[in-house]
């Protein structure tokens, strides 16, 4: 009966029996099932679906012991064509009984939702990316919601207007009432009453530059635009528009200047010295527009919209070593390399005019090459202006070499003094490392002794074999305490990559604490085996541990043998870092080296200590992107903690 009901069902429906659960089901479920259709057809279900046995399994069990299982939104993958995908279902599954009333089969309702799920996805991919949209454009945006108007949304540029005040979830009046008796609520109700959009052009409006302070005159050019739902009804208004007040000032100054100056003009016509006097005035601002590019500082170029040059000041002839004559008329690209002709005339010709949409853009970088082949880094701002000869393009250049080549230096510095402080603290260990190297040469060369002698006397070649492979230990353990140090010393650029924190600190330990320290000390191990895994320059996170160990070994110096402790620590934290701590039960931090503790040559030990560990040690971790503190311990003695990313929390 179960059988008949899964086959007339319009629903996917399949019918698992017996022990081996055999798959009987109906024509939707062979969508379903895709290519394995119709082999899957009496084929047991954990041969047609092994990809998902480890989910089903489980189910299964429980349902044949009479409970029922549903799942709403369940993301699978399957192989059904061959490669793993992700599909979602709303699943069922309910007990069947066979004549003895014993639970002997299980049905499963099935509803495949991956297409739902997936242009729910888009849906929402869009949505992001036209608010993200929203978010770059360079006028004002907002949307409101409903009859009332409640916002729902607005852009950078909309809250600068408004003075970033909270506006959100609040209602137009509610949230500026200053603009009450201006006129825009009442549009804001037509618009949304009869759906047809309202189009301002320089329109004043008195808004509060910031929130409780005196309202400013400003003019905008909007359009308010009705939201029409699904329905076809309208269900919010979008704003949309430009602060144009300096535009609108400029513009009504520019025409202000114009009348006098047409009052002017009529005055002067009215003399019979007008055509002199106009053309004195002429002459007099073209000499002092060229006073002024001569005296510039910055390498000034005009071209034209083909690129030519028209003019190149004495800054650029400086900055190129071309003269003036030498290029004038030529094409602007002669002043690049190949490779970056393209770039600076695509550069030109995307400068707006004045007003139009992107006028200002920032500075950009770029290459240059001088008359006798040196290749330039250089600042770039273009100015585009109509004239009536023209469209003309003004090219702003300031050399940033040097700038950029201080920059390498510094950074080259720092890795330079990094590899000095390894070198500073190996030294300080060098006496003891010795003394850990001559063990187990030692050692070895006994074991290859004892076994000489065996040989000679007859003995056995098992007790020789183990006297032998004790040696290759040792000589191994040897090379190993080596190739640790040249890792450790070894100048190299920094690589950032995931690796295990715990072998990273088992190292450092390894370094520091050898010889009579690891056993005067006890080291605790604390460190988080959940978060093992850091984002960071092994060797580098490697001496800032060999620098807080080895400032606490020697904090533990005139502890009493056996009685020191060193505890190392690791913990997860926010923002995807991972905290390490050094902590010891020696006698703390001085007060009056607290507060300098990260300082350059300053230093609380004694002798040839140059004191720079720390300084270099913190100056790691902020270059990781972390933070290094110290501090006394309640209890006695001093903690070191410092931060470092999370392979995930860098990387995302």
């Amino acid at each position: 009966m179960a059988v008949d009901l899964v086959l007339a069902s319009p629903v996917a429906m399949t019918v698992l029996w017996g022990p081996d659960l055999i798959q009987l089901y109906n024509a939707s479920y062979s969508a379903i099932a895709g290519p394995r259709h119709p082999q899957a057809l009496g084929q047991p279900t954990r041969e047609c679906w092994p990809e998902v046995w480890d989910f089903t399994a489980p189910i299964y069990e429980a349902v044949l012991h009479g409970e029922t299982r549903s799942f709403q939104g369940q993301l699978l993958l399957l192989a059904r064509h061959g490669v793993p995908e992700e599909a979602w279902f709303d699943l069922a599954y309910s007990p069947l009984r066979d004549d003895d009333g014993n639970n002997a089969g299980i049905l499963v309702v099935v509803t495949e939702t991956t297409r739902q799920v997936l242009a729910e996805r888009k849906v929402a991919s869009e949505i992001d990316r036209q608010r993200r949209l929203f978010e770059q454009a360079p006028g004002f945006i907002c949307i409101s919601s409903g009859p009332e108007h409640v916002y729902v949304f607005g852009n950078q540029a909309y809250e600068r207007l408004i003075g970033h005040r909270d506006y959100i979830g609040k209602t137009v009046r509610a949230a500026m009432p200053e603009i009450e008796g201006q006129g825009f609520f009442e549009l804001l109700d037509k618009v949304y009453a009869t759906g047809e959009p309202f189009v301002a052009e320089h329109l004043p409006a008195s808004i509060q530059g910031s929130p409780g302070g005196p309202s400013e005159e400003r003019f905008v050019d909007f359009v308010f635009a009705p939201v029409i739902d699904d329905a076809g009804r309208v269900s919010g208004i979008i704003t949309q528009g430009h602060d144009v007040t300096d535009a609108y000032r400029a513009r009504e100054a520019l025409l202000d200047s114009e009348r006098r100056l047409r009052d002017v003009n009529a005055e002067l016509e009215r003399r019979a010295a007008d055509r002199a006097i106009i053309e004195a005035t002429s002459l007099a601002r073209e000499a002092q527009l060229r006073s002024i590019l001569e005296a510039a500082p910055t390498a000034v170029i005009v071209v034209d919209d083909r690129g030519m040059i028209l003019e190149f000041n004495p800054a650029a002839e400086y900055l190129w070593g071309y003269a003036a004559g030498d290029v004038v008329g030529r094409p602007v690209s002669m002043l690049t390399g190949p490779e970056e002709h393209e770039r600076l005339i695509a550069m030109i010709a995307r400068q707006p005019l004045p007003g139009e949409h992107g006028a200002g853009r920032a500075p950009e970088a770029a290459f240059v090459l001088t008359r006798d082949g040196r290749r330039l880094a250089i600042e770039v701002s273009v100015g585009r202006a109509r004239t009536p000869q023209g469209n003309l393009v003004t090219i702003f250049c300031r050399d940033i070499s040097e700038r950029m080549a201080s920059e390498q230096r510094l950074s080259e510095l720092g890795a330079e003094l990094a590899h000095v402080s390894r070198q500073r603290v190996m030294s300080e260990l060098a006496s003891d490392l010795a003394h850990e190297l001559n063990q187990p040469l030692t050692a070895a060369s006994n074991f290859q002794a004892a076994a000489g002698m065996l040989i000679k006397g007859g003995e056995s070649s098992e007790r020789v074999s183990d006297l032998l492979d004790m040696s290759g230990e040792q000589i191994l353990r040897t090379g190993e305490i080596i190739r640790r140090l040249r890792d450790f010393l070894t100048k190299r650029d920094i690589e950032m990559q995931s690796v295990s924190l715990a072998s990273t600190v088992r190292d450092a330990v390894d370094l520091v604490l050898f010889g009579a320290a690891q056993f005067n000390t006890r080291v605790v191990n604390l460190l988080d085996p959940a978060q093992d895994a850091i984002f960071a320059d092994r060797i580098q996170v490697q001496q800032v541990l060999v620098n807080l160990l080895s400032n606490s070994l020697e904090a533990l110096y005139e502890t009493p043998a056996g009685m020191g402790e060193i505890i190392i620590e690791s913990r997860a934290c926010e923002g995807g870092m991972i905290e390490i701590s050094v902590s010891d039960n020696g006698p703390g931090l001085p007060p009056r080296f607290h507060e300098q503790l990260y300082s350059r040559f300053v230093t609380t030990k004694e002798g040839t200590a140059m004191g720079i560990g720390l300084s270099i040690s913190r100056r790691i971790v902020e270059a990781h992107g972390g933070t290094l503190v110290a501090e006394n311990r309640p209890e006695g003695g001093a903690v070191f903690r410092f931060t470092v990313s999370a392979p995930r929390g860098l990387e995302e």
